[in-house]
């Protein structure tokens, strides 16, 4: 058994920088939002390779739907009681409209179809990352048996390509179709692990591909930002139609360069030059990123009525110190009292069926520790299953103003 701690640092990394990025709210740093396609590649991996080994279990999908609700849903729906408990604290009664979309993961499904945002909940815009992995988690492990191993780049490539038109066509990029492509990276990165020559994955020839497309991945974030006179992702992108082109490029391009991130994680795992990643402080922070990524918006708003009701709305540097440190502390909590002893029992649960043995043999029987990797006789890539990623380190804005609902925060800079 095997264990990539390095994935942890990785979402460590992703879930801190999407925080600073909200708690700084400079459009400037847009590239900063974009780590959630880091989380999306890093997702669609994990997901499609714990799909590709365990499909033919017996009750496959009844156990693969039961860990990815415990693991998502408690400290999910927990967060709307602590929200309804900032409610008399607003400066304006919130509109409960938007709730029944909240509540069901379908608050970007009209992004979709309609190109309009669902009703606005306070502190919760964040959350379109979380509904666009619930639907991947519900549509994948149903389409990839269906298609095969085989043919399922067949499925991929169109799912990388597409999102290229939707976004042209302007459809907003916190609606699926149009932010799919990081997601079918990952899946395409765990077919290449999964396959006879999945050994080649840990060879130098593969870390100087990796790093080609990096470099590829990074010069189109580069040049495309140029020629939309956009030096920092700006979504969504208002104007005419070519610029609107080369954007659509550059956030392919970061789709490239997280690829080569995971890719090379995977295929330098447990190598000298990688130690900085097996440290404890960014594996902790991989662990708790899922509570860090709901929960910031939530620690961000007392802080704010701190700031303007007590100190007339200085912003000195101290109260920055304090939503991190709050941000976190939140998280670390939610993980130790609420997180990893669900994960246990999650753990437990599954371990008595076909399925839940199945996918407890991809996936580590571990409270949501670096994610470990079992080794297939005669191939020396083990085929790496999951933890869940920390569910992505999503986006917010928080509040401005003490009392106002939350701004809808968005990846890449989306407003």
């Amino acid at each position: 058994m095997r264990r990539i701690a390095e994935f942890d640092a990785l979402r460590g990394v992703a879930a801190v920088v999407v925080v600073v990025f909200h708690l700084l709210e400079d459009p400037r740093l847009g590239l900063m939002g974009s780590a959630v396609d880091l989380f999306f590649v890093l997702s669609g991996f994990l997901i499609t390779s714990i799909i590709l080994r365990t499909h033919e279990a017996p009750g496959f999908l009844r156990g693969f739907y039961l860990r990815r609700a415990l693991r998502i849903w408690p400290i999910y729906y927990l967060s709307f009681l602590v929200l309804w408990a900032y409610v008399p604290f607003f400066q304006h009664d919130p509109s409960f409209e938007g709730l029944p979309y909240y509540l069901s993961f379908t608050q970007n499904i009209q992004q979709n179809w309609k190109g309009r945002v669902a009703p606005h909940f306070p502190l919760y815009g964040h959350t379109w990352t979380l509904a666009i992995e619930e639907q991947f988690y519900l549509l994948w492990p149903i389409l990839v048996p269906i298609v095969g191993r085989k043919r399922l780049p067949l499925l991929l490539v169109p799912l990388i390509v597409g999102p290229i038109f939707a976004r042209v066509a302007g459809v907003p990029i916190s609606a699926i179709v149009a932010r799919c492509d990081a997601l079918a990276w990952g899946g395409l990165l765990a077919w290449l692990a999964s396959g006879p020559g999945a050994d080649r994955l840990r060879s130098t020839r593969a870390r100087w591909a990796f790093g080609l497309i990096g470099a590829a991945g990074v010069v189109g974030v580069v040049g495309f930002g140029r020629l939309t006179g956009l030096h920092y992702l700006q979504w969504p992108y208002e104007g005419p139609a070519m610029p609107r082109v080369w954007a659509s490029l550059q956030m392919s391009s970061l789709g490239l360069a997280y690829l080569s991130a995971v890719g090379f994680t995977i295929s330098s795992a447990g190598r000298p030059w990688m130690r900085p990643l097996r440290g404890p402080v960014l594996g902790y922070l991989g662990r708790i990123s899922y509570g860090l990524y709901l929960f910031h918006p939530l620690a961000f708003f007392p802080v704010n009525q701190l700031r303007y009701r007590a100190f007339g709305g200085h912003d000195w540097f101290v109260f920055d110190l304090a939503k991190l440190a709050l941000a976190v502390g939140m998280a670390a909590a939610s993980y130790r009292f609420i997180e990893a002893p669900i994960l246990r029992y999650k753990d437990r649960i599954s371990s008595g069926s076909g399925s839940g043995a199945a996918i407890a043999s991809a996936v580590p029987s571990t409270t949501g520790e670096a994610d470990s990797i079992r080794a297939d006789p005669g191939v020396r890539l083990p085929v790496p299953g999951a933890t869940h990623l920390g569910t992505s380190a999503r986006e917010s804005r928080p509040e401005a103003r003490p009392g106002e609902a939350g701004r809808s925060g968005a990846g890449g800079g989306v407003a």
